[in-house]
């Protein structure tokens, strides 16, 4: 029999409201998505300004450690020598370089350690250049994301303006409208609770805007008077390095002095030295004139007794002493000129060496003096009478003693009480007294006439020679000892002045180390202002983006409102509380560069304070170094005289040879140990060149920092300009874009209202559709079915036909009695099928159920689903044919 179709009653499609429903929520899952890339990207931006900054940090606290070891050489370079003119450096053969401590070396290692801080210097360049690629390849990833995700709310949008629906058609119960329509009013009031949660957050963020304004405005106006700061401070630094080059010129003319005043203090030690040999060789001299003395005694016992031989011997012997005394009055003669040519030379060095000639007068005399000091005292020793001119002459050289000793004391205690204009006068009065005084020795020697004409005149002239001889030398003696003692005193004087104008050097180097430490504290201190300005503008930068983007954001989270459930609403909260940690940030790190600038101004102010300290005490400097000047010039008038006065005796000394050969030995000594000095002066001289180059490029660096920075201002002036425009071209955008707005929003109600018409016009068909697609299913699953029973009765009974009757009775009637059955039940147990045939069964009806519950889910799920549907039907309807073919071939066998 054919199978019976059953009517069915199918309501229309009721979950249409819950698959909006559900694409709202994909889209809101899509945005919570993209929002989370956005975050992730955003934090990996934040991650690589760390990291710049870091780095950064890093190269600073090199910088730092660079510039402390530099300033450390500089104080050692400038504490070993003073400030030298720079010079080039050559590169050194490589031959030169064999010797481990040699100035080629030296300069080798120089030219290496400056390649290798220009190198140094390039490679943190090149890193805070990368640094700012990584920076700025974040950024762009971040918006490009940002774009993407507006894109697609986009499109988006215009998808569900097409698509959306105004209901669902009330094909339902009665019960089922109620409580859809009791959802739809709860939907509407926490929409509504949304909507002015929004607008509370929009106004408040709209407060938030005005309130970056201001604090744009403010940052503009504190930016403006960094600027102005920055170029009052740039105008004080030129100040101070005026200041600080006339300090380095005072400087070298002290130097100048210094080193004047050092070759007057070795000539004086000379001098010292030379009084020294002088005393030695008085003594030598006095020695050798006490055994003069006893040999002339011994000489008159001699003669008293040889008075009682005859006339003959006498005659003889006078002759043999007469030409004994021409020969060693001849001796002593050339001795002296000798003696007095040899010093001569001496203080002809001494005046080339620094000293000044005292006038033209005086120098001619003193020619005059040496060329004919020694054949007068010659002359004396042999004319001089033996009582008429011994107690005038005695007399006159004890009372010169006396007043030259008595004068010299006097000297020697107003070197220290007096000032030095009293000590050039004093000294300009007693020259005419000495030379006086000298003068009378030649005319009391003139005006004596000797008389030969007994044996007793003789002696007395002998006896006086010696005399005469030995007073002459003790004074001499004591002239140069005073001499001594006057050179001493002026070695001590000049010592004491030398130790006063190193400790006046060492103090005005220490002074230009502390100028030279605040002017590079004030570089660095401008540095990082560059610095904080360039992160402020970032910053600015930054949050001109993010508000930007936080405005975008709030016109999404409006349209997001409406759709969203209360934890997308716990999402939208996180920009803006972000944007107000942002805003915290900033403001405490505009405190802090304003607390900074505040300490540089008063850094500035106490610099400016103690320049004034240091040009005051320069001013006093400059007045001690002039009454300094002018005690050198009195001093010098006293060597002068001094040296005049050494002449004078030293015309009178008779073994200068001897110390001259001591005193070149002793030159040549000196002049060995100064080319050693000249060697290792030279090498410090290369090493403070290398260090003063250094200096150079340290300045050359400043500039060019300084020229960046002004390009730097530039620019930020035109960008300046740029944000202005473009704030007004924004401004006009926004009104523009309103009025379009106002425009597309009545288009698209329009559009909206038509497209919904046509939405319920399709959703009609297409649940009709479906229910024609169900009944068909199933009516093709239940003629498959019957088709199945009918094939299975037909083969049941051609196995009954088949079989034999007569047999199968028989069998029948044996097994009902042996079992005491009836023939019905046997029958009904016999009829039962096979196991195999059941498992056939269900494997069957568990395929259809299987079908059909794919079919469901190809009509439940997602487009495009009519070719699997296609294919699913046409499989159902081949096996259906199959089953007919079989059920028509098992009729006709039967």
């Amino acid at each position: 029999e054919p199978p019976v179709k059953r009517s069915r009653s199918l309501s229309p499609k009721s979950s249409f409201v819950d698959s909006e429903e559900l694409r709202k929520l994909t889209r809101a899952e899509r945005k919570i998505e993209n929002l989370e890339k956005a975050l992730q990207l955003k934090s990996q931006e934040n991650d690589e300004l760390r990291d710049a900054h870091e780095k950064r940090k890093e190269r600073l606290q090199m910088l730092q450690t660079n510039y402390r070891a530099v300033k450390e050489q500089l104080k050692q370079w400038e504490e070993g020598s003073g400030m030298i003119e720079i010079r080039k450096i050559k590169r050194a053969d490589p031959q030169q370089l064999r010797q481990e401590d040699s100035d080629a070396v030296w300069n080798e290692l120089a030219y290496f350690k400056r390649e290798n801080q220009e190198l140094m210097i390039q490679k943190m360049n090149l890193q805070e250049e990368l640094d700012e690629l990584k920076v700025h390849i974040s950024i762009d990833k971040a918006t490009i994301q940002e774009l993407n995700r507006c894109m697609a709310e986009k499109r988006e949008e215009q998808v569900f303006r097409y698509h959306e629906d105004d209901g669902v058609k009330k094909s339902t119960p009665e019960k089922n409208g109620k409580e859809i329509s009791e959802q739809t009013l709860q939907k509407v009031i926490e929409l509504e609770n949304r909507l002015k949660s929004f607008e509370k957050r929009s106004r408040k963020l709209k407060e938030g805007n005005k309130k970056l304004m201001k604090e744009n405005y403010f940052l503009k106006s504190h930016l403006k008077q960094h600027q102005e700061d920055v170029e009052t401070r740039e105008k004080e630094l030129e100040e101070l390095r005026k200041k600080s080059e006339d300090v380095e010129k005072d400087k070298t003319e002290l130097q100048g002095k210094i080193s004047e005043l050092q070759r007057e203090v070795a000539s004086l030690r000379k001098q010292v030295a030379e009084a020294n040999a002088l005393r030695k060789e008085n003594e030598g001299l006095m020695k050798l004139h006490h055994s003069a003395d006893k040999a002339g005694l011994k000489m008159a016992t001699t003669e008293g007794r040889s008075g009682q031989y005859d006339c003959k011997t006498t005659t003889t012997k006078v002759k043999f002493k007469a030409a004994k005394k021409k020969c060693s009055v001849g001796r002593h003669h050339t001795v002296l000129n000798h003696s007095i040519k040899v010093m001569s030379n001496v203080f002809e060095n001494l005046s080339k060496d620094g000293w000044e000639d005292v006038s033209e007068s005086s120098s001619d005399s003193e020619t005059q003096t040496s060329q004919n000091l020694g054949t007068i005292i010659v002359e004396t020793s042999q004319k001089i009478s033996p009582k008429d001119g011994r107690d005038q002459k005695e007399s006159d050289q004890t009372e010169d003693i006396q007043t030259q000793g008595k004068e010299l004391v006097q000297t020697n205690s107003n070197i220290d009480g007096k000032t030095p204009k009293d000590i050039f006068h004093y000294n300009n009065a007693k020259k005419p007294a000495f030379q006086k005084k000298n003068g009378k020795i030649p005319k009391s020697s003139h005006t004596v006439v000797p008389t030969r004409v007994n044996r007793e005149k003789y002696k007395n002239v002998t006896a006086q020679k010696s005399s005469t001889n030995i007073i002459l030398l003790r004074e001499r003696i004591i002239s140069l000892r005073q001499q001594n003692s006057v050179l001493q005193n002026a070695k001590k004087t000049a010592e004491l002045s030398v130790k006063e104008y190193k400790e006046v050097n060492e103090k005005l180097l220490h002074q230009q180390q502390i100028s030279d430490q605040r002017f590079q504290t004030s570089k660095q201190t401008i540095k990082k202002l560059n610095l904080d300005l360039a992160e402020l503008r970032k910053e600015k930068e930054d949050l001109l983006k993010k508000l930007e983007s936080s405005s975008e954001i709030t016109s999404l989270a409006e349209e997001v409102s409406r759709i969203t459930t209360p934890r997308i609403h716990i999402t939208s909260l996180s920009p803006s509380r972000s944007m107000d940690l942002e805003m915290k940030q900033l403001q405490c790190k505009l405190k802090n560069a304003t607390n900074e600038f505040t300490k540089q101004s008063s850094n500035v102010k106490f610099l400016k304070s103690e320049l004034l300290a240091k040009e005051e005490y320069i001013k006093e400097m400059h007045e001690k170094m002039s009454r300094m000047e002018r005690n050198i010039t009195m001093k010098r008038h006293l060597i002068e005289d001094l040296k005049f006065r050494q002449k004078v005796n030293s015309e009178s000394n008779e073994s200068f040879s001897e110390m001259l050969e001591n005193l070149e030995k002793k030159v040549k000594t000196l002049t060995e140990e100064c080319s050693n000095k000249k060697v290792s002066i030279d090498s410090l001289k290369q090493r403070l060149n290398v260090a003063v180059k250094e200096k150079s490029q340290y300045e050359q660096m400043y500039q060019k920092t300084k020229e960046e920075l002004e390009k730097k201002d530039l620019k930020l002036t035109f960008l300046f300009s740029k944000i202005n425009e473009t704030e007004s071209a924004m401004a006009e955008i926004e009104t523009a874009a309103s009025k379009q707005l106002q425009g597309l929003a009545l288009q698209s109600e329009q559009v909206l209202e038509g497209a919904q018409k046509k939405l319920l016009l399709a959703n009609e068909k297409v649940e009709e559709f479906t229910i024609f697609v169900k009944a068909l299913v199933k009516e093709l699953e239940n003629d498959v079915y019957v088709i199945r029973q009918q094939i299975r009765e037909l083969k049941k009974l051609q196995k009954n036909r088949n079989t034999c009757k007569t047999s199968a009775h028989k069998a029948q009637t044996l097994a009902a009695s042996i079992l005491n059955i009836s023939r019905s039940d046997l029958e009904e147990i016999l009829e039962t099928e096979d196991e195999s045939e059941i498992e056939k069964i269900k494997i069957e009806t568990e395929n259809d159920k299987e079908w059909l519950l794919y079919i469901q889910k190809l009509l439940e799920g997602q487009l495009p689903f009519a070719s699997y549907l296609l294919e699913a039907v046409l499989e159902k309807i081949n096996e259906n044919k199959k089953l007919v073919e079989v059920y028509f071939t098992i009729m006709k066998d039967i």
